[in-house]
């Protein structure tokens, strides 16, 4: 038994030093991001809406990812019209789901993942180009 909670012990502390820890969030203007090891990653705008530019740098990092749980834009998404994701972002995730108002979506070519809920319920939605480079979409 002492064995056995020994090497349970030893487990835990090597996952708890070998796991990266949770990333801080910081703010620049309406985005807020976390810094991901290649740049920075969008979890959330609260901006006016309207059509949207994704900024391909943030506090001097490149925007690598846009991801989110649920939305980005979650605060404001009935007031959303277009987003445009700048190139150098590889993947995107939940964005715009439930921006029942947004019309058009420019994806940029670096893009290669499209993770699940990314336009969901978006009815308005009308214009969107998949990039060649993308590989993964995925669902609903």
């Amino acid at each position: 038994m002492k064995r056995i909670l020994s090497l349970l012990l030893a487990l835990v502390l090597i996952l708890a030093f070998a796991l990266p820890a949770k990333a801080s969030s910081s703010r620049a203007g309406d985005w807020r991001y976390e810094e991901n090891g290649e740049g920075a990653t969008i979890t959330s705008y609260d901006g006016p809406g309207g059509d949207v530019v994704i900024p391909s740098e943030i506090d001097g990092l490149p925007v690598t990812r846009v991801i989110e749980c649920y939305s980005i834009f979650a605060n404001n998404r009935e007031l959303i019209t277009s987003v445009t994701v700048p190139e150098g972002v590889k993947s995107i995730s939940g964005m715009c789901y439930r921006c029942v108002n947004l019309r058009s979506v420019s994806l940029p070519e670096s893009l290669t993942t499209i993770g699940s809920l990314a336009f969901r319920e978006c009815e308005s939605l009308t214009e969107i180009d998949i990039p060649k480079n993308v590989y993964a979409i995925g669902e609903r």
